[in-house]
């Protein structure tokens, strides 16, 4: 029997750190994903890495001879691409892999929880979104993130030293 690829696409808006994720698993590879800084979305094509299994803490039996494939995603609400270009890339993407005999491991959404109420109907639509591409059996692949942990500490804290008496 021959072990496929494992492939696990890194999906969620504009900025709520998607190649900063993958980038944190790939700190022992040479490849690196473009992190973009500004208001404008950064990757606007999807981009792959192989991360190197041995260098994940938790990896598994089942990853034994495989490799894991992570894809970078462009990200909705997007100043440069509509979500469904967004989501045509995703699954375009995800046929070929299907074509190309690779396993799909699962979804990992991503979401800055540092944006707070305000990014409401953003995060709905994203997760209509996710919805319509992996239909109700398959979002029990999905692995939903909350990201920027410490940025929403700093600005829960500077608000209540703001609003203290």
């Amino acid at each position: 029997m021959i072990l496929r690829d494992i492939v696990i696409p890194v999906v969620g808006p504009t900025g709520s750190g998607k190649s900063s994720f993958i980038n944190a698993l790939l700190k022992h590879n040479d490849i690196q994903m473009t992190v973009g800084h500004e208001q404008e979305s950064c990757t606007t094509e999807i981009f792959t890495a192989v991360v190197d299994i041995s260098q994940i803490p938790f990896r598994r039996e089942c990853l034994k001879n495989r490799r894991l494939i992570l894809v970078d995603t462009p990200g909705f609400d997007s100043t440069d691409l509509y979500d469904w270009d967004v989501l045509e890339k995703i699954v375009t993407y995800l046929q070929q892999s299907y074509r190309d005999h690779l396993l799909l491991g699962g979804v990992i959404y991503l979401q800055d929880i540092s944006l707070g109420r305000e990014s409401g109907a953003t995060t709905q639509r994203c997760l209509d979104m996710l919805n319509k591409a992996c239909g109700v059996d398959g979002l029990k692949n999905v692995v939903l993130v909350s990201t920027k942990w410490s940025t929403s500490a700093k600005r829960y804290t500077l608000l209540a030293r703001l609003t203290s008496p």
